[in-house]
């Protein structure tokens, strides 16, 4: 009797330290999967290539200062370091 019972424990404290560890690795690497998402998220939007799809503005604020018979206009929706940071990226 003594033999079984040492068994039978033996199996439940076996099979607690699975669980254990199971959950232990699903905690983990949930974690790890939730981490890289959202590095991934910040990654995309902070890019310098979000400037090809277009600037946050569609016009910039300053256009009413020039003359309607100007022959060229520039307008600059983005910050200039953004602007080297793209050309550093596409290069």
């Amino acid at each position: 009797m003594t033999n079984s019972a040492a068994a039978s424990e033996r199996k439940s404290t076996a099979h607690l330290f699975g669980s254990r560890f199971f959950t232990g690795l699903l905690a983990i690497a949930l974690t790890l999967i939730l981490t890289g998402v959202g590095a991934f998220a910040y990654l995309s939007v902070s890019s310098p290539l979000s400037l090809l799809e277009g600037g946050d503005r569609p016009i910039a604020a300053a256009t009413v200062f020039v003359p309607r018979r100007a022959p060229f206009t520039l307008s600059l929706l983005t910050s200039p370091e953004r602007l080297i940071a793209l050309e550093q990226a596409t290069a």
